[in-house]
């Protein structure tokens, strides 16, 4: 990776990848939208799934909006898991969420969401010669989260990366990182606090 792209570059390119990765979920989505009621318990799984994800990466890439309204859709589809949602309530979250889905395609014009007032991206060492840069856990179920985390600091430090509190405890128990990133919500419902 070129280390000599400005921060706006880095995260208008991850943005980017973001909005490839927020038109699938819309396409999902809208078949989860057009299927008759009651929904299947495969499809509500996998659609808890698909919120969770969107809970954590819309305000991730300047769109908090989405963070906001997937967050009841997660938790409706959950109840619905353990028969105590309803799926009118859902279905009624989910044209909610498609709504501000389809505003933040509509407004993704890379250029007009960048911050051009952040200064470039720091790319000397942070380490001294001869020293190993500092070793990072990265935690978090999300893979946009994980590239733009590595885009933002794998020049500074040695990242691993794991997609799970069970992969977590084993790396820490092995490696003890210098520093740990959690998720603060993990798709099986471990905190990161």
């Amino acid at each position: 990776m070129n280390t000599d792209k400005t921060f706006e570059e880095k995260m208008a390119a991850l943005r980017l990848q973001f909005f490839e990765q927020l038109e699938n979920w819309q396409t999902e989505l809208n078949h989860l939208d057009e299927k008759a009621l009651p929904w299947s318990d495969k499809d509500i799984e996998h659609f808890i799934f698909v919120a969770h994800k969107l809970v954590g990466s819309g305000g991730t890439y300047g769109y908090p909006d989405i963070s906001n309204k997937a967050k009841p859709l997660e938790n409706e589809l959950r109840a619905l898991q353990g028969n105590n949602g309803d799926q009118n309530t859902a279905k009624e979250q989910l044209q909610i969420l498609m709504h501000s889905i389809n505003d933040a395609l509509n407004d993704k014009n890379i250029d007009d969401k960048s911050d051009t007032s952040n200064p470039p991206l720091e790319t000397e060492n942070i380490h001294t010669p001869g020293d190993l840069p500092p070793a990072v856990l990265l935690v978090d179920d999300d893979q946009n989260v994980h590239d733009l985390v590595k885009s933002l600091i794998e020049h500074k430090a040695r990242i691993d990366s794991v997609y799970n509190a069970d992969q977590a405890f084993e790396k820490i128990e092995r490696a003890r990182p210098d520093m740990i990133l959690l998720d603060d919500k993990m798709a099986e419902g471990i905190s990161g606090m």
